[in-house]
């Protein structure tokens, strides 16, 4: 007698953040001690878009920009971090003093140390105006790049036939710059395809 099992579509990084990949498929590419700094570099640049447009809030606000330009800066950065999530190139040259600056913010972030410091800012500089500039720049690239996702993704599982979203692209980046293999993405895909829909069996 046979019975099929699905095989798991997704982990949760050290932090919890979810990516929609096989866990096991992945780590056979990477020396165990490379799993947690690959967990790390994934959860950093996912996180990246996100701290800029923090940074740049606090910058303007110190500053007293314009509303308006402050709202457009701090879009363009939050777009310029996504760019950045998803490019082999640009992770790889900043993954080692990104990563150092990540590990000490992931750690003040669980405490909200960057809202609080944005909200004690503004009080002194009384500039609220420019938070809600960040509050709607982030709103309306939150909208841009959930459209933009949707797109790749659905392009993705057309072509291979299994979900790969932004925080998969990252993951699959920084599997190459992790692992000690030779992957190129496209055939990383194709392979990954075909192991998704392959049914595991059980003979009792």
């Amino acid at each position: 007698m046979e019975s099929s099992s699905q095989k798991p579509s997704a982990f949760m990084t050290s932090n919890g953040l979810k990516v929609r990949l096989n866990h096991d498929f992945c780590v056979q590419y990477l020396e165990e001690s490379n799993i947690s700094s690959w967990y790390i570099s994934i959860e950093g640049f996912d996180s990246l878009r996100g701290i800029l447009s923090i940074i740049s809030v606090i910058v303007m606000m110190l500053t007293h920009e314009s509303p308006i330009f402050a709202g457009v800066t701090i879009a363009a950065l939050y777009l310029f971090g996504y760019y950045v999530s998803q490019s082999f190139f640009m992770m790889a040259l900043l993954n080692l003093v990104y990563g150092l600056f990540y590990m000490i913010y992931s750690f003040l972030s669980k405490f909200f140390v960057q809202y609080i410091a944005i909200v004690v800012i503004a009080i002194i500089t009384h500039e609220y105006w420019l938070v809600l500039s960040f509050v709607a720049a982030r709103a309306v690239c939150f909208i841009i790049l959930n459209i933009l996702n949707v797109i790749k993704s659905k392009y993705t599982f057309s072509r291979y036939g299994v979900y790969i979203g932004d925080v998969e692209i990252t993951a699959i980046r920084m599997l190459q710059f992790y692992s000690s293999k030779n992957i190129k993405c496209k055939q990383w895909l194709k392979e990954y395809s075909t192991f998704m829909k392959t049914e595991e069996t059980v003979t009792v």
